[in-house]
This record gives structure tokens, C-alpha cells and sequence, in this order.
């Protein structure tokens, strides 16, 4: 590529020369005509948009290699449609489940080599905890659709944006509050004793007590138009 023109910074644009293959430069001239716009406008104008067009898809996607894994499941799922007659994911419960293994089986081969020490590594406990709260933080995000993004994200997705109920975490929360609370005002300790058999009776009523303390917060949050959903399973 040479360059010639008047320097960067001389307040006038530099001229570029390249070389462009016959086809591409055919189709820049035919958008430009249609455009009514000179070659080098043209030329201008898609290398500006690709930037733009590069910023978009970070913003939207956190970067370019997110973009390109959601176009893999894409890809993903219209092949896992065509084995049923392309039937709607979202309104298929068996489609749904094939679409879920294919996601999984999509993205297991990317999994980097893992170096480290096992006593380095999260729980697998830790993961499951960390995942639904990351899905939690997610949905409860469209469901209150504050900002551009999750509006148009709630409004493409319409009733299937209301599946995932986002107060399953806050009915957790407000369960183990009301069962501390029943556990001091019976005088019951915090942990189980050391005595195996003192150990076998406050695990029962622990157990009853967090009974009662999951129906109380159920009733109040459904009277407050939070239903957990506790018959789901799937729910958050």
C-alpha cells in the first residue's frame, strides 16, 4: 500500500492508495453508485462501520469471542430444530432438553488445561452456588429491565422472559432469618450439640422449624406477588 498526500496532522485528509481484488472493488462500486456516493466515500464509510460494528459487538457481548462462541450456538440450535421438524426450542419441552445437551456438548471442547492444584480449585459446590446466583443476577436484570439493553431484551423475549421467577433467592434469604429467629426465641443453639442423640432431636426440630419458617415466608411473599415457585425446579 503507498501513501502520498499531505501528512496526518496538516488539517487535511491523507490520501491512501491500495490495491483491491477485482471483486471487491466491483462490489464497493456498486454500493457506492447506489449510494450516489464517490468509491473512496464509500470505501470511508465501511471502514468506519466495521469500527463501529466492532464496538457494538463488545459492548453487547463483552467481547468479540463471545459474539462468535453465541453464533456456534446458534449454529447449534438450528441443527438440534432440525431434528424435530424444527419445532421452537422454547415452546418444546423435548427440543428445549436436546438444545440444553447440545449447548453443553458445544462448549465442553473449549475448556482450557487446567494447572493448578486441586485445594487451588473452586468446589464444585462453590460452582453450583456461584452459577445460580450469576443466572439469578441475569434474569432478575431483564425482569427489571432498567437499562436499554435488558429492555429490548424483555420485550424480544415477551412470556418466556417471565419463566425464571427471580424471587427463589430472596425466599431462601428470608427462610433462614425466620428460622434463626424461631431457633433464639426456643432457646434452641445455632449448631448441633456434640451428644449423638441431643444431635438426632435438634436436627428434628431444626427440621420443623425450617418447615414452618418456608410456608410462613411462601404465604407472606405470594400476598406480596413474589411467588417462589417452590413446585418448580428450575426456578430461581
Amino acid at each position: 500500500m503507498g501513501k502520498r498526500g499531505p501528512a496526518p496532522g496538516s488539517g487535511k485528509t491523507p490520501i491512501f492508495t491500495m490495491r483491491l481484488p477485482t471483486d471487491l472493488r466491483e462490489k464497493l462500486t456498486e454500493k457506492a453508485e447506489a449510494a450516489g456516493l464517490s468509491l473512496s466515500r464509500q470505501i470511508e464509510l465501511r471502514l468506519s462501520k466495521s469500527f463501529d460494528e466492532e464496538d457494538a459487538i463488545e459492548n453487547r457481548f463483552g467481547s468479540k469471542e463471545n459474539y462468535r462462541i453465541m453464533q456456534v450456538l446458534g449454529m447449534a440450535i438450528d441443527a438440534a430444530k432440525e431434528k424435530y421438524d424444527a419445532k421452537s426450542w422454547l415452546h418444546d419441552p423435548e427440543v428445549f432438553d436436546l438444545v440444553v445437551e447440545t449447548f453443553n456438548r458445544t462448549i465442553a471442547p473449549l475448556r482450557p488445561t487446567d494447572d493448578r492444584q486441586m485445594f487451588e480449585r473452586a468446589s464444585p459446590t462453590q460452582r453450583y452456588s456461584d452459577a445460580i446466583n450469576i443466572a439469578r443476577q441475569s434474569w432478575a436484570a431483564v425482569a427489571e429491565a432498567k437499562s436499554p439493553r435488558t429492555k429490548y431484551i424483555k420485550a424480544d423475549l415477551a412470556d418466556v422472559a417471565d419463566r425464571p421467577t427471580i424471587h427463589r433467592g430472596e425466599f431462601e434469604l428470608r427462610s433462614k432469618e425466620r428460622l434463626a429467629q424461631f431457633l433464639f426465641e426456643g432457646g434452641m443453639p445455632a449448631s448441633s450439640p456434640d451428644d449423638l442423640e441431643d444431635r438426632m432431636k435438634w436436627l428434628r426440630q431444626r427440621g420443623e422449624l425450617l418447615q414452618r419458617a418456608e410456608n410462613e415466608i411462601a404465604a407472606e411473599m405470594i400476598s406480596e406477588g413474589k411467588d417462589p415457585r417452590l413446585s418448580d425446579e428450575d426456578t430461581f
